[in-house]
């Protein structure tokens, strides 16, 4: 079951709990104007700066109201790395992919550390309930509002702490597609599905929920093992 079209993975992430566990997340570009080959986005890679990208990154994490990045994660969540890869309409990398590094950037929000299997999902949506490929999704970890915040008697954070995440994505997703957007070969953040003939529509809404959430994969690195007792 094949994407509509050959189009740009952007990964980005680092760790939390300092260096304990790791975390990453991303969406996906593609042309909507026309179907493009995977040679056409191999041969324009060079000219994307992944370290740009990574700066716009690392600049959501730190909070830097200037670029409109609201939401304060905990010093322990950093960001080190984007890697922006050509995928095949097979679901398979075309090419290497573009990497960029750097010395890590942590979160201003203090010392206090969300538990690395919760995260805030960020909703993706293409602004329309017929067919596929209307719904998308993010995970982050949790911005430290979303732990001090927290209601107990509904499990909610108030609507205020839920929309300095979601303008701190929109920020972001503007800078990292920005700088993907090449004027010889325009593409946007989009929504992707292969199911059946597959489907391709752009990101038109973006939101989040008021309840933390889980990861998916849940932990990744983080030792578990019980200590038991006679019985």
């Amino acid at each position: 079951m094949p994407y509509t079209t050959a189009h740009y993975y952007l990964t980005f992430g680092g760790h939390q709990v300092t260096n304990a566990e790791i975390w990453m997340t991303g969406y996906r570009q593609a042309p909507t104007d026309v179907a493009r080959t995977a040679a056409e986005l191999l041969s324009h890679l060079p000219n994307i700066s992944v370290a740009d990208i990574l700066q716009d990154c690392q600049d959501f994490i730190k909070t830097k109201t200037a670029d409109g990045y609201l939401a304060s994660f905990s010093s322990s969540v950093s960001v080190e790395w984007a890697k922006l890869a050509v995928i095949g309409t097979d679901g398979h990398y075309v090419g290497d992919p573009k990497i960029a590094t750097a010395n890590k950037a942590t979160g201003s929000g203090g010392l206090s550390t969300p538990p690395p299997q919760l995260a805030a999902c960020v909703s993706l949506s293409s602004g329309s309930t017929f067919g596929r490929a209307n719904h998308g999704r993010m995970y982050f970890p949790l911005p430290v509002a979303w732990m001090s915040d927290l209601d107990p008697t509904t499990g909610q954070v108030p609507s205020g702490t839920v929309d300095n995440l979601r303008s701190s994505v929109k920020s972001l997703i503007h800078a990292t597609s920005g700088e993907i957007f090449l004027q010889t070969l325009a593409t946007v953040p989009c929504i992707m599905s292969t199911r059946g003939l597959g489907d391709t529509k752009p990101i038109l809404q973006i939101g989040v929920g008021r309840v933390p959430d889980t990861q998916r994969r849940r932990r990744n690195a983080l030792v578990d093992t019980p200590s038991y007792v006679p019985y």
